[in-house]
């Protein structure tokens, strides 16, 4: 079967719209996330006994995984934004492209699909936003 591009085209909107829902994000129902100066620790207190490390290398051990995860963080943040953008700036288009008949049936089909995602959500004992 051969689809249009109309139809190519909103089959990858609602895959893009789907895709925050379909993500697995956090919620307080599960576990709590460790905090990443304990992952830090965390790491650094294992590769510490396996290495045998000195007092010395051990400290700079967490130093180095400290920085790391500052910048790592500020990489995710920069990515997220950058991210939304691109969505953002595809959702016009797209939204764009479509008669207001299409748009209307369009926020039929999210809203069906976000109520889904919740209903999976809570049948999975999860928390939805």
């Amino acid at each position: 079967m051969r689809l249009s591009k109309t139809s190519a085209l909103f089959f990858a909107f609602v895959a893009l719209c789907a895709g925050p829902a379909a993500t697995a994000e956090w919620h307080p129902a599960q576990e709590a996330p460790q905090p990443r100066r304990e992952r830090a620790e965390s790491r650094a207190q294992g590769l510490s006994s396996d290495l045998n490390l000195t007092a010395d290398q051990q400290e700079k051990l967490r130093a180095i995984y400290q920085e790391r995860d500052k910048k790592l963080k500020s990489l995710y943040e920069d990515f997220r934004a950058k991210r939304e953008a691109v969505k953002t700036e595809s959702d016009a288009k797209f939204q764009a492209l479509l008669t207001p008949e299409q748009r209307e049936k369009l926020k039929t089909v999210n809203r069906k699909k976000t109520a889904e995602k919740a209903r999976s959500l809570e049948r999975k004992g999860l928390k939805t936003n």
